[in-house]
């Protein structure tokens, strides 16, 4: 994108650019960040609009000078309900990661069998819970459809927990496969 720069410049305008990338939060993010696309009125409107995809809360700090106190701080309060980290050298950090920001998903990722067994114990997370929604999330598939524990390590290809998830009575759903081939590992697909 850093290489297009020029050109996007010469033949799209800003909100142009916008609805190309609209749908991935962490290009828009690397767009705003190298100057490439400038927060005007369109944007954060669009930008408001998906409440869902919590892109608002992603982006508080680029939309705060074009939205009133009563707004900003109703999504600062639901980013403090959500328990987000609004220390700013942690919250960059995530945005950048790009991920789930929980422990048990950076668990599940790791494909870290010990402490995860440990951390769904001491907390006792049921095998068919689901992965909650996270502001920093970017992947289209995992915001668009909440998936439970299974499905989140298929995702990641983290076989390890799969097979302890499924040894210990959580049958994946046929739909499981499109997460096993994000994950790419061959024996899960298997």
């Amino acid at each position: 994108l850093i290489f297009y720069t020029e050109e996007f410049g010469k033949f799209l305008t800003n909100s142009e650019i916008y609805n190309i990338f609209r749908d991935n939060k962490l290009v828009l993010y690397f767009l705003f960040e190298n100057k490439i696309l400038n927060f005007d009125h369109y944007i954060v409107n669009g930008i408001l609009k998906s409440k869902k995809k919590k892109y608002p809360n992603y982006f508080i700090n680029e939309i705060k000078p074009f939205i009133n106190e009563k707004v900003f701080k109703e999504i600062e309060l639901e980013n403090q309900n959500n328990q987000i980290d609004m220390d700013p050298e942690i919250f960059e950090k995530n945005r950048r990661k790009g991920e789930n920001e929980s422990k048990l998903c950076q668990l599940v990722r790791n494909d870290d069998i010990d402490e995860f067994i440990t951390y769904v114990s001491l907390n006792d997370i049921s095998p068919q819970t689901e992965i909650n929604n996270s502001t920093f999330e970017t992947n289209s598939l995992l915001i668009r459809k909440i998936p439970n524990l299974i499905e989140y390590a298929a995702f990641h290809g983290s076989v390890q927990i799969f097979r302890y998830l499924y040894m210990n009575g959580e049958k994946p759903k046929p739909y499981v496969w499109i997460y096993a081939v994000h994950g790419d590992n061959p024996e899960l697909i298997r």
